[in-house]
C-alpha cells in the first residue's frame, strides 16, 4: 500500500507505450472522484487515463451540476476522450480494479473501505496527498474550492 501519490506515480507516467490508468474513488461518485478523473485526463495529455466510482453510489447519477461548472470554470474542457458531462455514477468493483493500474481514494477513509473490502488489491490502491471534503450539495463557491484542493493533488503526480 502505498500512502504518498507523489512516490508512486511519476514513474508511471513517463511509460510511453500506453497510457497508464487509474481509477479515482470516493463515496457517491458524483462529485471528487469525477472531478478528479477529469483533472488527471486533462492534464496528463494523454499519458494518463483516468475514470472513477464510489463506493456507495445511487448507480446511473449524473455528476453534479456544480462539478461540470466549477471543472468549465477552470477551464477544463468536456470533449469525447474526457466526457465528464456524461459521466454516471457507477461502484467500485474487482473488475474495475482489474482493469486500472492503480487505485486513488479521494480520502484515508475512503482507503481504508477499499483496502478492507479489496484485501487482495491492497498494493494498488493509494490515497490523495491530501483528504479532500466532500462537496455534495454545497455552493458552486465550495465545488470550486474542492477542485482546486483536487488539482493541486492530482498536479502533484502529474508533474
Amino acid at each position: 500500500m502505498n500512502a504518498n501519490l507523489s512516490a508512486e506515480l511519476p514513474k508511471s507516467v513517463g511509460n510511453t507505450e500506453r497510457p497508464r490508468s487509474f481509477c479515482f474513488v470516493c463515496t457517491g461518485n458524483t462529485c471528487r472522484s469525477p472531478m478528479a478523473a477529469a483533472v488527471a485526463n486533462h492534464l496528463g495529455k494523454g499519458k494518463v487515463r483516468a475514470f472513477s466510482a464510489g463506493l456507495y453510489p445511487n448507480a446511473g447519477d449524473p455528476i453534479a451540476k456544480n462539478a461540470v461548472l466549477a471543472l468549465k470554470k477552470a477551464g477544463i474542457p468536456c470533449t469525447p476522450d474526457n466526457d465528464y458531462e456524461s459521466h454516471k455514477a457507477i461502484g467500485i468493483s474487482a473488475e474495475l480494479i482489474e482493469r486500472c493500474d492503480g487505485v486513488i481514494a479521494i480520502s484515508s477513509s475512503h482507503m481504508m473501505a477499499l483496502i478492507c473490502a479489496f484485501p487482495q488489491y491492497a498494493e494498488r490502491i493509494t490515497v490523495m496527498p491530501t483528504d479532500i471534503p466532500d462537496p455534495f450539495m454545497q455552493s458552486e463557491e465550495v465545488y470550486d474550492a474542492c477542485l482546486s484542493t483536487i488539482t493541486e493533488c492530482v498536479r502533484s503526480f502529474i508533474a
